[in-house]
């Protein structure tokens, strides 16, 4: 009976731990994204919305992470957006070219990371089979 001893690890510890499944899912979708992009004729058109289509799904999968890790539902894929946008915030203060975005349009974009991880923590969460009752048919 595996499925019904929960971990000794607590929330935060397995919502750090999600963070290396987001981490490594960012690197392999951007890698993927920037071969799309450079086989284009223009890759510049196409590298933003593919860099944050790639941080988005990176996202989800982290909160898909979170939640299988910890077991703990909506509050896991919470504390996981958090943390995964605590590290994209410092990654942003590295001085590296600027994204031509305005710093309002940064944030959001920055914040919309919480809630990618909650969707994928709702993915992540294991449902409880419900039990169909089958009415007993008369027959004639």
């Amino acid at each position: 009976m595996k499925g019904n001893v929960r971990s000794s690890r607590g929330l935060f510890l397995s919502c750090l731990m999600s963070q290396i499944v987001w981490f490594v899912s960012a690197v392999i979708l951007l890698l993927l994204f920037c071969a799309i992009s450079n086989s284009m004729s223009d890759p510049e058109s196409v590298s933003m919305p593919l860099s944050l289509c790639a941080l988005y799904l990176s996202a989800i999968i982290g909160g898909v992470g979170a939640v299988k890790l910890s077991g703990d539902g909506i509050l896991s894929g919470l504390v996981s957006g958090f943390i995964s946008a605590g590290i994209i915030l410092l990654l942003s203060a590295l001085p590296l070219p600027s994204s031509g975005l305005s710093t309002v349009n940064s944030i959001i974009l920055l914040l919309l990371v919480i809630p990618a991880s909650v969707i994928g923590s709702f993915i992540g969460k294991k449902r409880s089979k419900k039990i169909k009752h089958y009415s007993k048919r008369k027959r004639p």
